[in-house]
């Protein structure tokens, strides 16, 4: 839980690429480090299972919501040129370059690290777990039906967006099955970088790589 940060997209922006990062909540950018711990310690503590039981008050519904109006008011900028849409996010943040994918068709590139919420109702399920099968947990059913709807394989299978994915193998946050299972959900272009000795990382060879095939899908309109 953070602010939105400006150094990325300033170096973007001396790339000649428009960019915009917006924090996952929808709370105040650029406060000092004690407010977002009070928010984690507090109000927003396991925000992941805030309003579960249904697919209208569950808590990433407001998430993939500001992640679609991110990419509305880019696409309203001047200086967009009409061609080129991405998306970009690791884990939680890789779970809403993909909803954003799935559900704005403009979008032509997207990029999702270790992403989360991926499998929500299989036996082996990602972040953020809404029910743990191991326990011996059974969900309710409007838990069940619920979660079906933020099912980052889901949000994949609605793409064709070129899609650019990296996966742990030995991450137990965002478990490579669960991975695979939205990989497998695309049916455009796609290309997934696999670590066998990696956990839940953001590693700046995936960083570097990924930026290189972003940088180049911008050029190849210009």
């Amino acid at each position: 839980m953070d602010s939105a940060k400006t150094e990325w997209c300033v170096l973007r922006a001396s790339e000649g690429i428009l960019a915009m990062d917006i924090n996952a909540h929808g709370i105040e950018n650029g406060m000092p480090a004690s407010y977002y711990q009070d928010l984690a310690a507090g109000e927003l503590y396991g925000y992941w299972y805030l309003g579960k039981d249904s697919r209208d008050t569950i808590y990433f519904r407001g998430m993939y919501l500001r992640a679609c109006r991110a990419l509305d008011f880019l696409m309203a900028q001047p200086q967009w040129d009409g061609k080129v849409l991405g998306t970009w996010g690791s884990s939680q943040g890789g779970a809403q370059a993909l909803a954003a994918a799935g559900l704005n068709t403009n979008v032509n590139i997207f990029v999702a690290s270790v992403p989360a919420l991926c499998n929500n109702n299989g036996m082996i399920n990602g972040w953020p777990r809404f029910w743990r099968p191991e326990r011996g947990e059974i969900p309710s059913t409007n838990v069940y039906e619920a979660v079906r709807y933020y099912d980052s394989a889901n949000f994949a299978s609605r793409t064709h967006a070129r899609a650019l994915l990296a996966v742990g193998f030995i991450d137990d946050t965002c478990r490579p099955t669960t991975v695979y299972g939205a990989y497998n959900s695309i049916s455009g272009e796609k290309e997934i970088m696999n670590f066998p000795l990696m956990g839940h990382e953001w590693r700046d060879e995936i960083f570097n790589h990924f930026m290189v095939q972003f940088r180049d899908e911008v050029q190849a309109t210009r």
